[in-house]
């Protein structure tokens, strides 16, 4: 397996995937329950599914993306451009 690789090198967090990937969840579990060394997480964007998505992979931490233009805002996050710090 490429985790336990690249744990056996010292590397401190390995960040196993996108759980919002139904296909990458189970794959992300395994991982995180393969006791090794280093800190699993994963990275999600700033949804509610996202995030739960992860915890129930059992990952030590979660990475979260906040996407910046406003196509990324609009079309990922369904919402609209941000106006004096409030999404819309």
């Amino acid at each position: 397996m490429i985790a336990k690789k690249i744990d056996s090198l010292g590397v401190d967090i390995i960040e196993a995937a996108l759980p919002s990937l139904r296909g990458e969840r189970a794959s992300i579990k395994k991982i995180a329950n393969e006791g090794l060394n280093a800190e699993i997480c994963s990275y999600c964007r700033i949804k509610k599914e996202d995030i739960d998505a992860a915890l129930g992979c059992d990952v030590d931490s979660i990475h979260l993306v906040v996407p910046v233009s406003d196509l990324h805002i609009q079309e990922k996050l369904k919402k609209t451009a941000i106006r004096f710090g409030r999404w819309r």
